[in-house]
């Protein structure tokens, strides 16, 4: 288990260099928001959790660990921002097909309205600078085709191929990239995970003055987490690492009573100083109604309060 873990860790270490090396620092940046209100509220440490549909995303090795048949689903809402007509929406549907490992499919959009299309003014004695012709709006919008399968007894690996597409007024870009996910359960009450997203990731860009070919960052994800489970109750804690720019910490907390009603808390730590600015927190909570859990996640990030609802529908 020690060899596997040194393994696991020099082969992040590997793509984080590889990543930096070639990396535009904001391509792709819509993948990097996260799904799942249940994840959002415990502060995105969800990489050694992955145990329901949103696998596809936080580490699709994940996916071999649900039942049946699930679908899900999360909106976003805005408390306060700047720009009208901001959404973010997720939708999947991941089948377990037993022997044959579990499968996903999810779709990811996010999108900014009221955007201002503007010229400069070609009246020099005019004090306004620009022109405001109208205004257009941006879309950001990913296909993700995943899979997970059990290759022992407690442990499990998955991959996603990405299919990228943005739109921008007049300016198109398309890309592919993909992740490889391991997920490890060495110890009763103990879950590692890790999950290299975007390998390979690129996107290529038309309608613009140059056209560019961009590097999608690669990020490499390690995470731990512990459950205690004690007659009705259970307590789950996670941290996760994430290595895509520099690290940044997550912190979460999951209660559950009776398998019905659940409380979150978490953190995500951008910084080593003691600056609000640097430190994100939110709280959420879910119901659990018999085949439906519905989960809410309030997430105070530093220029923006968002609103997370989502529902998971199992079969």
């Amino acid at each position: 288990m020690k060899k596997t873990i040194s393994v696991l860790a020099i082969v992040g270490l590997l793509c984080v260099s590889a990543g930096a090396l070639h990396a535009d620092e904001y391509a792709g940046e819509m993948l990097s928001v996260g799904v799942g209100a249940r994840a959002m509220a415990m502060g995105g440490a969800f990489v050694a959790v992955a145990n329901d549909a949103t696998a596809a995303y936080w580490n699709p090795a994940g996916l071999s660990f649900i039942r049946n048949i699930e679908l899900s689903t999360i909106h976003r809402g805005e408390g306060t921002y700047e720009l009208t007509g901001v959404g973010y929406d997720f939708f999947n549907c991941a089948v377990n097909l037993g022997k044959s490992g579990a499968w996903a499919a999810s779709y990811v959009m996010h999108s900014v309205g009221g955007i201002d299309h503007t010229i400069p003014n070609p009246d020099a004695s005019d004090p306004v600078p620009y022109l405001v012709l109208g205004q257009f709006s941006a879309r950001d919008n990913a296909v993700i085709l995943s899979t997970g399968h059990k290759v022992a007894k407690h442990v499990a690996v998955g991959g996603s191929l990405k299919y990228l597409w943005t739109k921008i007024f007049d300016a198109k870009a398309t890309g592919f990239s993909m992740d490889v996910g391991v997920l490890m359960k060495p110890w009763k009450k103990f879950t590692l995970g890790m999950n290299v997203q975007d390998l390979g990731g690129s996107v290529s860009w038309s309608g613009t003055r140059t056209n560019p070919k961009e590097t999608i960052p690669i990020n490499v994800k390690l995470g731990m987490a512990f459950a205690q489970r004690q007659d009705k109750h259970l307590v789950g804690l996670s941290f996760d690492v994430d290595t895509k720019y520099s690290p940044i910490l997550h912190y979460g907390a999951e209660y559950w009573y009776a398998d019905l009603i659940a409380l979150r808390v978490g953190l995500v730590d951008r910084g080593p100083s003691f600056k609000i600015e640097d430190k994100d927190t939110s709280i959420g909570g879910g119901v659990r109604l018999y085949l439906i859990t519905v989960d809410y996640a309030f997430v105070d990030y530093e220029l923006v309060d968002a609103h997370y609802i989502s529902v998971i529908a199992r079969f």
